[in-house]
């Protein structure tokens, strides 16, 4: 029976992301152990905990802007970052003998601070998830480029979430590399027909984002969109993000926009069928926007929903119901195009069925085993 330890940047209890999408779709001869980082506000895991047929454990890896101001000021200080880390393996090794890992293990990170960790334990061989670039959130400092750079020359084999980002990290000399995107739970965007209660009576059209309302917004491109369709619906379904709850309390005080927070989950596909057309407004000058492959892309297509995005990735080009603005004229015009001209959901709907979760799932486990010569299974 195959090992996999996959060390997370994340809490497995925190959100629903890739990394959990993929690892609880893993084949069911795979033992797989989580290894999270702590956090000063949730409960840890201290001893493993289970979830299916994946276990979970803390660790006290290295993590940045936390809500310590004293453990967030004592990062900048070599010697405390070692310390973590040092006491990060301890940790991880004890969890390892509970879990029952041996040396064959195969480890998987995703988490640049977890690397040194994952490196000095016994293991078969060590892959790199890079779903995201570290450095695309605010508050890194210089000295934790030198841990990702050790990761990506570490790895064996890194699963890279955009062609943008592989075709970078190719030309930057890293690999081997394999493209990895991002995905859909497809039946659960797909088997019902209902409609959030909040968007029955909303005014028409609904224009909607769901998602973390972050500083990645373009805000200019939401104001143009209000100017020209004011006697419509504006809904943005997620949390606020601290550094734009100023700008979003100026909006949510104007039609046509409407700000109803975070949402369970499993409700977003309600959300989105309430949809004329999704949203991802994201700032085009921003250097890593043109990088990412969001999840919300295949839900919405998932909804048959179309979307008007910033530019994404070069592999979503082409996508069913998917046009791509750069510009808040652009943007406008392109909303306005999927408004009169809505496409059939059907293409878009087998879009979001290509991009599973279990074909995500089944794609990495294929790598790993590649990389790890472990024998496919029959």
């Amino acid at each position: 029976m195959p090992t996999l330890v996959f060390f997370s940047e994340i809490k497995w209890k925190a959100m629903r992301s890739r990394k959990q999408f993929i690892l609880s779709r893993f084949p069911a001869d795979w033992k797989i152990l989580f290894l999270e980082p702590v956090n000063f506000n949730r409960g840890n895991s201290w001893n493993l905990s289970r979830d299916g047929n994946v276990a979970y454990g803390t660790a006290p890896f290295v993590k940045l802007n936390t809500t310590s101001g004293a453990y967030n000021r004592l990062l900048g200080l070599a010697w405390f970052r070692a310390f973590n880390t040092w006491l990060a393996e301890i940790q991880c090794r004890r969890l390892l003998r509970q879990f029952g890992a041996g040396g064959d293990a195969v480890v998987c990170v995703s988490n640049i601070f977890a690397y040194p960790v994952a490196r000095a334990i016994p293991h078969r061989t060590l892959c790199y998830d890079f779903n995201d670039n570290p450095f695309q959130f605010p508050g890194v400092p210089a000295w934790a480029r030198p841990w990702m750079d050790a990761a990506l020359k570490g790895s064996q084999l890194t699963f890279v979430v955009s062609r943008y980002y592989f075709d970078q990290l190719r030309a930057e000399g890293y690999g081997p590399l394999q493209l990895l995107g991002n995905g859909v739970e497809y039946d659960r965007f797909t088997a019902s027909s209902g409609v959030a209660p909040a968007l029955l009576q909303a005014r028409r059209p609904v224009i909607g984002y769901i998602g973390l309302v972050s500083f990645f917004l373009s805000f200019e491109w939401l104001e143009e969109l209000g100017r020209a369709f004011p006697d419509a619906t504006v809904v943005f379904i997620g949390p606020v993000h601290a550094r734009v709850r100023e700008k979003v309390a100026e909006l949510a005080g104007r039609s046509p926009f409407l700000f109803v927070g975070e949402q369970p989950y499993e409700k977003l596909a309600d959300w989105i069928r309430g949809f004329d057309v999704g949203l991802i407004p994201f700032d085009p000058a921003d250097p890593y926007t043109q990088a990412i492959n969001p999840n919300k892309i295949y839900q919405y297509l998932g909804c048959g929903c179309p979307v008007v995005s910033c530019p994404m990735s070069a592999e979503l080009e082409g996508a069913p119901g998917l046009s791509f603005a750069r510009t808040p004229a652009e943007f406008v015009e392109r909303v306005r195009e999927m408004l009169d001209h809505r496409p059939d959901p059907a293409p878009l709907r087998e879009f979001a069925r290509r991009n599973d979760w279990s074909v995500k799932a089944a794609e990495m486990e294929q790598g790993i085993r590649a990389a790890a010569g472990l024998q496919r299974r029959p």
